[in-house]
């Protein structure tokens, strides 16, 4: 199956999902303009991102994410955001890892690791968010043979963990592997108006930052209402 290689594709649409029983008709109708699903896969993964204690590296537009991947390998992703002009630019930098520890990962001989030391010193950083990840990968493309056009769409459910508690959100994210008719932009236009689906602003780190933030609120607020009272008693002697 050809998809692309960085962590969150989504070069040609990537969407919010409101509920998950939209959810579960984006991954099991049929694809609109009628096309045709040609292979399907499920997978999981685990992505760990990492930053100072006063996020250096979320001040300089840099994100660093360690993907832990169901079939056994690793990936450090480092991406450098860019704006200049009114425009941003994207620099990915992928590179597989052995098994091991993380943090020797952060502060290795690659070109990731490289980067972040140009950037901060790799023993400040620690992970700061861990998001689970189910994706299903679907693979489609336009009838005939005159300009066929080849789609990744992956449909990824989302969880996040903190305090005890655990919420899940769902993106859905669309790739050109071989531009055709029809075009990705009519495929977006599609998936929009049929599922009634908002382009999404936030990156995944941003969206699930935003997420455990709301469960750590919540799970204080449980905390304080629960009813529980802490009597001390002082005795002399």
């Amino acid at each position: 199956m050809t998809v692309p290689l960085l962590p969150d594709f989504g070069d040609d649409g990537r969407w919010d999902v409101p509920t998950a029983e939209v959810f579960e008709r984006l991954a099991t109708e049929a694809i609109p303009l009628e096309l045709a699903v040609g292979g399907t896969d499920r997978s999981f993964h685990r992505d760990v991102y990492f930053d100072t204690e006063d996020n250096a590296l979320h001040a300089r537009g840099v994100s660093c994410l360690v993907r832990h991947a169901s079939d056994g390998r690793h990936r450090l992703v480092v991406t450098v955001v860019t704006e200049g002009n009114g425009v941003a630019s994207l620099r990915h930098v992928a590179t597989d890892l052995p098994g091991g520890d993380e943090r020797r990962w952060l502060d290795g001989d690659n070109e990731g690791s490289r980067l972040l030391r140009s950037i901060v010193n790799p023993t400040l950083l620690g992970p700061r968010l861990e998001l689970e990840v189910e994706r299903l990968t679907r693979m489609a493309s336009s009838g005939g043979w005159w300009r066929r056009a080849t789609f990744a769409l992956a449909y990824d459910a989302v969880t996040v963990r903190s305090s005890g508690l655990a919420r899940p959100f769902h993106e859905l994210a669309l790739h050109a592997v071989k531009p055709g008719r029809p075009s990705a932009d009519d495929v977006a236009r599609a998936l929009r108006e049929t599922y009634g689906l908002r382009s999404l602003t936030l990156d995944r780190q941003q969206r699930g930052e935003q997420l455990r933030s709301a469960l750590e609120s919540e799970a204080l607020a449980r905390r304080v209402g629960s009813g529980r009272w802490v009597a001390v008693v002082a005795l002399d002697g």
